[in-house]
Parts: structure tokens; sequence; C-alpha cells
């Protein structure tokens, strides 16, 4: 009777190991599909793949964990809106450590930090984006909520800001 049993067991665990789980080879699919997106994003600079990625991430509240491809998009592949989201990637990090710092406080983040994040806003707008742009003209400008004299005395960038804003 030992052996029938220890047979009847030893099939059982022999079939459960041949038993293919639906959701894992899911699962298995939808990380290779993510691979394949974040390589078109890394080799290419494909546009598509950036904003699905972005999207992802944004749902999933980690828009930190896009920096990566943010700056890849931003410095190698010149992408005007790739800047623009490595700006707010880097002011969110103050709003992630500090829960009082919304709209685009810039004195939330330590200096080099900040330093960086302007580096991008400039770069944006430079690049013709409609929202930093917008950011900069609502936020930083003299007069503004949280004015920065680094941007506002730059008057190429103030036109080019407007410019910005115009055309789009």
């Amino acid at each position: 009777w030992w052996r029938i049993w220890n047979a009847d067991l030893a099939c059982k665990n022999k079939k459960n190991h041949n038993v293919v789980n639906i959701h894992d080879i899911e699962q298995q699919e939808i990380l290779r599909s993510q691979e394949i997106i974040k390589s078109k994003i890394l080799d290419s600079g494909d546009v598509e793949s950036y904003n699905q990625v972005y999207q992802n991430y944004l749902k999933k509240g980690k828009t930190n964990e896009m920096l990566i491809y943010s700056l890849i998009m931003a410095n190698e592949f010149k992408n005007e809106k790739a800047t623009f989201d490595v700006f707010e990637i880097l002011y969110l990090t103050g709003h992630y450590k500090n829960k009082d710092c919304y709209d685009y406080n810039l004195d939330c983040l330590d200096e080099d930090t900040k330093e960086l994040a302007i580096h991008y806003l400039k770069l944006a707008i430079n690049r013709g984006s409609y929202g930093a742009s917008s950011v900069l003209l609502t936020f930083y400008d003299e007069n503004k909520y949280y004015p920065i004299k680094e941007l506002y005395n730059d008057t190429v960038l103030i036109k080019k800001a407007k410019k910005n804003i115009i055309v789009k």
C-alpha cells in the first residue's frame, strides 16, 4: 500500500512540474515586450516607445525610475519632451523628500539638483518646449511665485519662452 501511494504521489508531483501556468507565460511576455520597448528607446531614441514607457511609469507613480530613459532621450537624441521630463523628474525629487514642496518650488531641492533642474529647464525651452516655457513664465519669472533671477534676467530665454507659447 505504501509503495502504491508513494508512486501515485510521485506521478502527481511529476505532472505538476509539467503544468504550464498561463499567468507566468503572460508575465514573461509582458516583461519581454517591455524590454524590447526600452531597448528601442536606448538604441534608437524611439519617441513612441519613450512615451509608452513614460505613461506606464506615470500610472505606477514611479516617474523617478524614468530618469535614465529621459536623460538618454534628452542628451543623446535631443528630444524636447524628454528634456522637460528630466526637469520635472528632478523637481519631483524635492517633492518626494518634502510633501510641502509643490508648484515647481525649486527651493526644496539641494543646490546641485536645483542647478541641474534649471539647466534642463533652459535646455527644454531652447528646444521649443511649450511645457517648460509655461513653467518659466508662470512660476519663475519676475514677480511670480518663485522668481529665479538667473532665469528672469535672461532676456533671450524669456523671449524664446514667449515665442514657444505663441507658436504652440
